[in-house]
């Protein structure tokens, strides 16, 4: 049976806390997300390209495809009108195959609210808080829902890549999605669960029925660390999909995370703690195969 360890929240908020100020600064400069983002500002500046960006969050969820390739997938279709943009890459991109009809219907209540939308943009700050609020509203959703919490964060990438300031996104929740699932099982946050068991089955079920006690978990690691949750969902994304990538094999994982993303040793010692169960479950087997010999 699954059930959260508090003890495992502060350990690892300890550990992140002392990866330094930068943390996430480097995951963000490192996300493909980022990299679209900063493309389609390039292609429709900031008020459109943020309701674009904005508008493609809010259709990214249960993907056909890597998060990845969707984003770039969704920057090559931006073009100089927003409204049309948006439909055609969720009309199209195989991406969004899955509940198309319903991301449409979706889509279309977000155009109809552009001008209420844009506005949000003006003045000197954005204040992220505030616009989680007005978007649940227009599309009838739970302030804490994924798309909601996700669409928050990358316009909080908008207005980073453009320069533009922001403000109240400390108490933002983390965005459940997969790939936070899954890492909330391999740091050790979430246990209960067997070395043999079907993780990605796992993950999904952790989404699906533990969204709150994930949240609160990763608040309570963002509260000790320093870090703020919305901030944390860079690394734990990024890593979650070496993890997934890499199939649960420890070593793979490092190399992935090396390859793509870099990281300084220090940084890398705090990586290594979004999969440690893993690592702990691979030592299992080795000591029960050395004793059956």
């Amino acid at each position: 049976m699954i059930f959260f360890d508090s003890k495992r929240v502060e350990e690892l908020a300890r550990l992140l806390s002392q990866s330094g100020n930068d943390f996430y600064e480097f995951f963000i400069e490192r996300d493909p997300q980022y990299t679209a983002v900063r493309e389609i500002l390039s292609k429709m500046g900031f008020s459109e390209g943020a309701f674009y960006i904005v508008g493609v969050a809010i259709v990214s969820y249960m993907l056909a495809t890597r998060g990845e390739d969707h984003w770039m997938t969704a920057a090559s279709y931006a073009s100089g009108d927003p409204d049309q943009s948006l439909l055609s890459f969720v009309e199209c991109s195989a991406s969004l195959r899955k509940f198309r009809t319903a991301r449409i219907k979706r889509i279309q209540k977000y155009i109809q609210n552009k001008e209420e939308i844009i506005e949000a943009f003006k003045g000197e700050e954005i204040d992220l808080g505030e616009f989680s609020y007005k978007l649940a509203e227009i599309l009838d959703a739970d302030v804490n829902d994924k798309t909601i919490l996700f669409a928050s964060k990358m316009l909080l990438y908008t207005c980073r890549a453009a320069n533009k300031g922001f403000k109240n996104f400390e108490k933002l929740l983390i965005p459940v999605d997969y790939r936070v699932s899954l890492v909330t099982l391999t740091s050790g946050i979430a246990k209960g669960w067997r070395c043999n068991e079907n993780l990605r089955s796992l993950a999904g079920d952790l989404r699906s029925r533990y969204k709150k006690e994930v949240q609160e978990a990763w608040r309570r690691v963002g509260e000790a660390s320093g870090i703020p949750p919305i901030l944390l969902d860079a690394p734990i994304w990024l890593v979650g999909g070496c993890i997934d990538k890499a199939e649960f094999n420890p070593q793979e994982i490092l190399r992935c995370v090396r390859e793509n993303l870099a990281p300084s040793p220090s940084v890398l010692e705090a990586l290594k703690e979004f999969w440690r169960e893993l690592d702990n479950c691979r030592n299992n087997t080795r000591q029960s195969l050395l004793f059956f010999e």
